[in-house]
């Protein structure tokens, strides 16, 4: 699935949201776009579901803007492909690649 969550991860009532909607749904995978947190903000802090790993990236300008996010449940197996991995940089490009 997907969500713009406008920084949700943040605060009680949005993140109970997106833990109802991956319940809901039975969703393995949940990507997020506006994030919006700073490197400042440990993701131990953040509002994740239980038995969710959170793989985000914040803008590069440490903004508190933007950034993304991936939620995925620990019953699925994954790997994050870093920018080494890829043929083309993408330190310019919020994105996040798993395989």
């Amino acid at each position: 699935g997907h969500c713009n969550i406008q920084g949700g991860l943040t605060g009680l009532a949005k993140s109970s949201e997106i833990e109802h909607l991956i319940l809901g749904e039975k969703l393995d995978i949940l990507c997020l776009n506006e994030t919006n947190l700073k490197s400042d903000i440990d993701t131990s802090s953040l509002n994740i579901p239980i038995n969710y790993q959170f793989i985000r990236k914040d803008r590069s300008n440490d903004s508190g803007h933007g950034g993304c996010g991936i939620l995925i449940s620990n019953n699925v197996n994954f790997r994050i492909y870093e920018q080494k991995d890829m043929l083309f940089p993408t330190d310019k490009i919020e994105a996040i690649w798993v395989h």
